[in-house]
């Protein structure tokens, strides 16, 4: 079975009130015009966040973010995709016992090529440039579709029937 689909679309949101309206929720798009590398790095300071998304901005459309970061173990910083792809195989062979019986031997490998699907966001608030270790950074490994996370690494499962 192979899945391959494109990355999850997502709202990277400001956190505090960008368009002025007077309500002070973290559901606020960040400007259409914000570089999204400068608010990545100036994630969990509120001033710096604030500099780079004016009050009154033309704010980003809903869901156009589909990438994010990865920040490794030394520091470093990847620029992602949200992308799904995966690859499930069984393989099957038979060996005739006698001429009422059969063995059946298979192996299942699931995660083929062993593919980190990330999940960038769930809900919201999850993407608040005032979150520093939240902002556009995965959540989670993506399920199958549109199923539920389930982060399965390269695994393989091997078995064997007798048909009689």
């Amino acid at each position: 079975m192979f899945q391959w689909a494109s990355a999850r679309p997502y709202t990277p949101t400001a956190g505090f009130d960008i368009n002025g309206d007077g309500l002070n929720n973290i559901l606020d798009r960040l400007c259409a015009s914000a570089n999204l590398d400068a608010v990545f790095a100036a994630r969990g300071n509120q001033t710096a966040v604030r500099a780079l998304n004016p009050n009154g901005c033309a704010l980003a459309p809903v869901n156009s973010q589909r990438s994010g970061f990865v920040v490794k173990a030394d520091g470093t910083i990847e620029e992602r995709s949200g992308q799904f792809f995966n690859v499930d195989v069984r393989i099957m062979k038979g060996f005739t016992l006698s001429d009422r019986a059969t063995l059946k031997v298979f192996a299942d490998l699931y995660n083929l090529f062993n593919s980190e699907n990330l999940s960038f966001t769930l809900r919201p608030e999850q993407s608040s440039a005032f979150s520093a270790t939240g902002f556009m950074q995965p959540v989670s490994l993506a399920g199958p579709g549109f199923g539920p996370p389930v982060g399965r690494p390269f695994t393989a499962s091997f078995g064997a029937r007798v048909v009689f």
